[in-house]
């Protein structure tokens, strides 16, 4: 079967090694769509999406910055990216039925931290937790976060 229409049934370590890898190279290029069924695939499999966000995202992000470190990436493809795994991240967290009364969390970056993927998916975490889950952004005055 293609890497496309491959359904992932069972799991075994170089399976998953595997799927990294592959989403890896999707969002190196900007596959949005194969990038979306990959993290289908591992729901599918019994991941949380949280768990499949984290699995995918943090490693292909962690391994962007070592082939930009070494000239092998560059600076369009890891925006290009972010951009993908934001939305991702956005649609995973609307799939995610919320409670009507749920404890509140209010969370982001402060200022000169520029990250948005960590505090999206930890938004994404607590959501799933049963919180009402809001993340604020990235590079915010200290202040934003009292308001």
């Amino acid at each position: 079967a293609q890497p496309a229409d491959r359904k992932l049934d069972v799991f075994a370590g170089d399976d998953l090694l595997e799927v990294q890898t592959e989403f890896r190279d999707a969002l190196r290029v900007g596959l949005e769509n194969r990038c979306r069924q990959l993290i289908d695939d591992l729901l599918k499999a019994g991941f949380s999406r949280s768990s499949a966000a984290d699995f995918l995202m943090t490693k292909a992000m962690h391994q962007f910055g070592h082939m930009w470190e070494h000239g092998d990436l560059a600076v369009y493809q890891e925006r290009r990216a972010c951009g993908i795994c934001m939305g991702l991240l956005h649609e995973l967290k609307r799939s995610v039925q919320l409670a009507p009364v749920a404890p509140v969390a209010i969370g982001g970056t402060p200022r000169g931290d520029i990250y948005q993927l960590p505090t999206q998916m930890i938004e994404l975490a607590l959501c799933e937790a049963g919180w009402n889950a809001t993340s604020l952004g990235c590079n915010l005055p200290i202040a934003s976060f009292a308001e």
